[in-house]
């Protein structure tokens, strides 16, 4: 069994992942970072072009909050437990 992301991402495995419709109507969208080393196929990736990836994360915080309308709304942290090229 794999123990490092780049051990994990050397074969690729296919999805079907169904589409976020509610993170296309942000006006923002979450990133986060990887190095070569934990994902060896970035090096030969293009900025602006984009990429499927298959990630297991583990919430590790929630934390509630209110918006700037008084409401409710909540901010996670997650822990990457794996990640795989979907293609």
């Amino acid at each position: 069994m794999p123990k490092t992301l780049s051990e994990m991402v050397k074969t690729p495995i296919k999805i079907k992942a169904k589409k976020n419709t509610e993170i296309n109507n942000i006006p923002y969208k979450p990133t986060f970072y990887l190095s070569s080393q934990e994902l060896p196929a970035i090096k030969d990736w293009q900025v602006g072009k984009e990429y499927e990836l298959l990630i297991k994360v583990k919430q590790i915080a929630l934390r509630e909050n209110l918006d700037e309308k008084g409401g409710k709304k909540f901010n996670a942290d997650f822990e990457i437990q794996s990640i795989a090229l979907s293609k």
